[in-house]
């Protein structure tokens, strides 16, 4: 669906949060637990203009995670921010 929108020039921004934090870390092993490993997708997000992502920092914090550990460039959102970024979009979807 997000790179269906951002192909139709739709204004996407991506939030990672909670359990979703853990999509961010480099050197995962997602294969063993059966799922499949995203980081080729993430890669490739600014080829389809998708250059707004952000990350909690207290889902980032909660899991003992440093932003260092991040394979791609995200802008750090607080939990108190969260209402006002969700607010500057049109349409927001919970995956």
């Amino acid at each position: 669906m997000l790179l269906t929108a951002a192909a139709f020039e739709q204004s996407v921004g991506v939030l990672f949060i909670d359990d979703g934090v853990m999509l961010l870390t480099a050197k995962q092993n997602p294969e063993v637990i059966g799922c499949r490993d995203i980081a080729a997708i993430l890669n490739s997000l600014p080829i389809y203009d998708v250059e707004d992502l952000y990350v909690e920092e207290e889902s980032f914090g909660e899991r003992g995670l440093q932003l260092d550990a991040v394979q791609i460039p995200v802008s750090n959102v607080s939990r108190s921010n969260l209402g006002p970024l969700l607010g500057s979009y049109d349409l927001v979807v919970n995956c």
